[in-house]
């Protein structure tokens, strides 16, 4: 059965291989320990390791060895061991993953992939853009049209008869009273709330579209993290 390992470079691996020897020549090390796997272990700086070595003489003077190494490491390669260590790992990873994986274009490509190609197309965006945004306006208003008649109608006829008649049951009918009831708060009142069904349906169309947006953002995070 052959044994899978891992090439760390010519500088590391040689670090790796003084301090094999050296945990070899120890008894008790060699006979606890596969000496490759406590170099890297060492050089890995893998919690726990010290503590253990530095209960005896032998493995105090290894740990010195293993400090002078880990510093001409640094010095050659510009940065961390473990860092390095753990990078290559990831690349030995990575290959094999790629090695043993096979995925077509179609496969990585979602639905909403492919609705994004189309909608954000460099050229076809901004058509397409222009015309939603021309449907939801005829929308917004053809489907508010009836309703805007029925509360203008509303507003002005029953409405502003009865508060008309009200005021004039009291005896202030012709008055400023009945100008400013009728004429001013009724027809003020009902001049804004024509444009209420045009505004709570565009704030809801509105809503859905970042709605949308936000769920596929929270998808396509939560794909990224499981990737």
């Amino acid at each position: 059965m052959s044994t899978f390992r891992i090439d760390y470079g010519s500088e590391i691996e040689s670090a790796i291989d003084e301090l094999a020897a050296r945990i070899e020549r120890i008894k008790e090390l060699s006979d606890r320990y596969r000496s490759r796997w406590l170099s890297i272990a060492l050089l890995d700086c893998d919690p726990g390791i010290d503590e253990q070595l530095s209960e005896t003489s032998e493995g105090i003077a290894l740990l010195v060895v293993r400090d002078e190494l880990v510093a001409e490491l640094r010095a050659s390669l510009g940065g961390a061991v473990d860092i390095a260590i753990a990078g290559r790992r990831f690349d030995v990873v990575h290959a094999i993953v790629a090695d043993t994986t096979e995925h077509t274009d179609e496969s990585l490509k979602t639905r909403s992939d492919r609705i994004d190609a189309i909608v954000t197309n460099r050229y076809l965006g901004i058509p397409i853009f222009l015309v939603a945004m021309w449907i939801v306006f005829k929308i917004t208003t053809d489907v508010a049209g009836a309703f805007l008649d029925w509360v203008d109608g509303a507003i002005s006829g029953p409405f502003s008869d009865l508060a008309s008649g009200l005021v004039g049951a009291v005896g202030l009918g012709g008055t400023w009273v009945k100008s400013l009831l009728v004429d001013g708060v009724i027809a003020g009142v009902g001049a804004i709330l024509v444009f209420v069904p045009i505004l709570s349906k565009g704030g809801r169309d509105r809503h859905d579209v970042s709605g949308v947006r936000g769920r596929r953002s929270r998808l396509r995070t939560s794909r990224s993290l499981r990737c």
